[in-house]
């Protein structure tokens, strides 16, 4: 069984990867757990310049540059403070 990934602000399509099965069930059907984020819905073919959405429930294609639209991420980097070299005697 396969899920489905999606970005969770802007609903692109990211990847795909193997569910992972719940050891047991009470009623005795397989269970799969679904990751944050995810769908079991496979998303549609895009063609070149496209890409899934997933979104209100539903895939949907849109032009590259109609998910490029989004705002980027915001990267703030901290500096590590300096450990001491100095050798305790």
């Amino acid at each position: 069984m396969q899920v489905f990934l999606f970005d969770g602000q802007s609903g692109r399509y990211i990847g795909s990867l193997a569910a992972q099965r719940a050891p047991r069930s009470l009623s005795g059907q397989p269970v799969w757990h679904l990751p944050p984020n995810a769908t079991f819905v496979p998303p549609p073919a895009v063609e070149a310049n496209q890409t899934a959405v997933y979104q209100n429930g539903s895939w949907k294609v849109v032009s590259e540059l109609e998910s490029e639209t989004e705002q980027p991420l915001e990267v703030k980097f901290i500096k590590a403070s300096a450990r001491s070299s100095k050798k305790e005697s």
